[in-house]
Formats: structure tokens, sequence, C-alpha cells
């Protein structure tokens, strides 16, 4: 009888000494509750876990280690002490060494909030007007889609557009990359309108083929340049417009652009012609045959009569080239 007592007292003075001592105490412990939350695409151990007495560098490793997919925003994935084992098991981690304080079944929700939508139009219409490479005195910007209620985790976020268009004018759709903790969570289409508009030269009336123009015939005022893809002239000291023709009819109501005029050939091949060949102070005229046909301000290959040279010299009229050297 007296050696049982012995016995129990030695076996409680062993069991208070294990269960105080150093090696217990400072045991590599993993402890994670029933009910736990995150706010991002994926469960890793550090966001649902307190890791004690680990080395700095093995607890930083352990914490970016990635358990399961977290369910969607505003869900909840169970996930069980086991997996843990085998997952941290699976990347080579001695797990003979770790205390597992957790639950047999762990309960994970995916914290949740509302996209704004209104902070999605800004980043849209900011990007366009940054981007669009057209001159203009106004533009406008509709999004023509219904922007549905997106829901994200409860983090930080920002957008990228993922492709960028070479031409923001009128309708078209634009992929929107939604960015959550630094990493692009969900990409969604944006159809949007935009119409540009700028001060340009408007026919007053129909204006035919073949014919000169003059400013009386046209109104300077705003318009939509939305759907012109020729260049606008939108000064009337223009050489087309001083020496062209119109190429063909301008509609009442239609927008000036180069694609309707055209500056006439002047000289044709053959066509002998004079030349005034300045050098320094000094000039020379000379009776020269064109080797090409030419437009006013054109640049052609003559022949001089007398010597058979050849040269390059700017076409002034249908009589005249000149040529100039410093």
């Amino acid at each position: 009888m007296k050696f049982k007592k012995i016995f129990s007292v030695l076996l409680v003075f062993l069991v208070f000494f294990s269960i105080n001592s150093p090696s217990v105490l400072s045991a590599q412990t993993i402890k994670i509750s029933k009910n736990e939350e995150v706010n991002s695409e994926w469960i890793k151990l550090g966001d649902i876990a307190k890791l004690t007495d680990f080395s700095s560098d093995l607890k930083e490793e352990l914490i970016s280690v990635k358990l399961e997919k977290a369910a969607r925003p505003g869900y909840e994935r169970n996930i069980s002490k086991q997996l843990i084992r085998l997952v941290l098991k699976d990347k080579g981690y001695d797990i003979t060494n770790f205390v597992f304080d957790i639950p047999d079944r762990i309960k994970v929700k995916t914290l949740s909030k509302k996209l704004d939508n209104n902070k999605l139009e800004t980043f849209i219409k900011e990007h366009i007007q940054k981007n669009i490479d057209y001159e203009y005195d106004q533009i406008e910007i509709e999004i023509t889609s219904s922007l549905s209620e997106i829901i994200i985790p409860d983090a930080d976020y920002s957008f990228e557009i993922s492709r960028k268009k070479s031409n923001y004018r009128g309708s078209y759709s634009l992929p929107v990359d939604i960015i959550v903790n630094k990493t692009a969570y969900k990409r969604i289409y944006v159809n949007l309108k935009t119409n540009i508009y700028k001060k340009v030269f408007v026919a007053k009336k129909n204006l035919f083929k073949g014919k000169k123009i003059s400013k009386d015939n046209f109104e300077f005022k705003t318009a939509s340049i939305t759907d012109v893809d020729s260049t606008i002239i939108s000064n009337w000291d223009n050489s087309l417009i001083k020496d062209g023709l119109l190429t063909k009819t301008i509609s009442k109501g239609e927008i000036l652009t180069e694609e309707y005029l055209k500056k006439p050939i002047v000289i044709n091949w053959g066509d002998q012609i004079q030349a005034e060949i300045k050098i320094g102070g000094i000039t020379v005229n000379t009776m020269v045959k064109a080797k090409e046909r030419g437009k006013k301000g054109d640049f052609i290959l003559v022949e001089n009569l007398k010597t058979g040279k050849q040269f390059k010299a700017e076409v002034i009229n249908r009589r005249l080239v000149r040529l100039v050297r410093n």
C-alpha cells in the first residue's frame, strides 16, 4: 500500500515536470480555431493559423503555404486537420516536430464586398482620355453595357486594361481585369461608345467633283469626328485648298478632309519648261525637259536641253520649276 502511494506521488511529479519543462513550453505550435476568415483567392496557413515558437525563416515559409482554394466571396469552405498535416508533409516538412492545436474540421469563410462601379467607370474613362490619340475639343464616353453587381474578396483592389486598343472611337468592348491582392481575380468586358467632337469645316451645300472650293462654301463649327477616317483639314491656309480640286462630290453637312481634294498634274512627261536655278546669290534660267509628271510642290526629274544634265527641281507652276542650292 505504501509502495502504491509512493508510485502515485512520483507519477504526479513526472507529469507536472513534463508539462512545465522548457521543451514542451517551447513546442512549435500551429493553432487554428473552428471558424476562420480569409479575404483572398487561396486559403494560406498564415491566414488562418497562429504559429508560435518557430524560427523566423521557417515561420515565413509556413505562412505562405497554400492549403486549398478559398470559397467564393461570401461563402464558406470546410478543411480538415488531416488535410493540413498532409499538405505540410507533402511539402517536405517534418511534422513530428509540430504540435497541431487544431479541431478536426475548420470552417473558413471568404469575406466579401461589392465592387464600386463608380470607381470602375472613372478608371475606364480616365484610361480612354489618356490613351486616345486624336486631337479633339470635346469627348463623350458612354458605357453601354449594364454593369452588374460584382462580389469580390474584402481586400484592396485595382483595375488593369488587359488589352489596349489602337482606336478608342465609336463602339467597342474593353477587357478589364480586377486585381485583388496583386493578382488578377476576374476579367470583365465593358461595352463602350466614344464620341469625339472638334471644330471643323462643314459643307454648307453640295460641292461637285473637279471644282475648286472657297471658304464661303463651308461653316467652321464643332461637329462629331468619330467616324472620320481621313486627315481633317482644320486650317484654311492649306496647300491642298489653294491648289487642289475636289476629287469627288462633298455633300452638304459633310466634313472637309484631305480625301476630297487632290492637286492636279500641272507638268507631264516630255513638257519643255523653264528652270530657275539659284546657286548662292546667282540665278540662272534655262530650258529643261520634264522626265516625270508632277503636281505643284512636287520634286520631279528634269533634263537640261543644252547640256543633257539631269537634276531634281520643285514644280512652281505649269511653266516653271526651281532648283535652289546654297
